[in-house]
C-alpha cells in the first residue's frame, strides 16, 4: 500500500477588520462601474488615494469631499493672484 504524505492543516485567516466606512478598491470599482484591474490601477495611479492596513487596501470614505475642497482652495488662490494682478499691473517696457 503506498503511504500517503502528511499534508498541512489549512491556513487560518485572521479575520478583517474593516476601518469605518472605507471601501476596497474592488467595492469602490463596483460602484464606479470599473473592473478590479482598472480600481488598483487607479490607486497605482494615485488618481484615488488608498491607505494599506494589515496588507489590505481601503479608500477613505470622504476622499472626494477633501479633494473637491482643496481644488476649491486652489481656484480661490489663482483668482485672488489674478485680481492683484490686475489690480497691480505693471507697466509695459519697463524690463530693466
Amino acid at each position: 500500500m503506498p503511504s500517503n504524505p502528511p499534508t498541512k492543516p489549512p491556513r487560518r485567516r485572521r479575520p478583517t477588520i474593516r476601518p469605518a466606512g472605507h471601501q476596497t478598491p474592488d467595492e469602490w470599482g463596483a460602484e464606479q462601474g470599473l473592473g478590479r484591474t482598472a480600481s488598483y490601477a487607479a490607486v497605482r495611479r494615485g488618481e484615488v488615494p488608498a491607505v494599506k492596513i494589515g496588507g489590505r487596501m481601503w479608500i477613505p470614505p470622504n476622499w472626494r469631499e477633501q479633494v473637491a475642497a482643496l481644488a476649491v482652495a486652489e481656484m480661490q488662490q489663482k483668482r485672488q493672484r489674478h485680481a492683484a494682478m490686475r489690480a497691480n499691473p505693471s507697466p509695459a517696457g519697463s524690463a530693466g
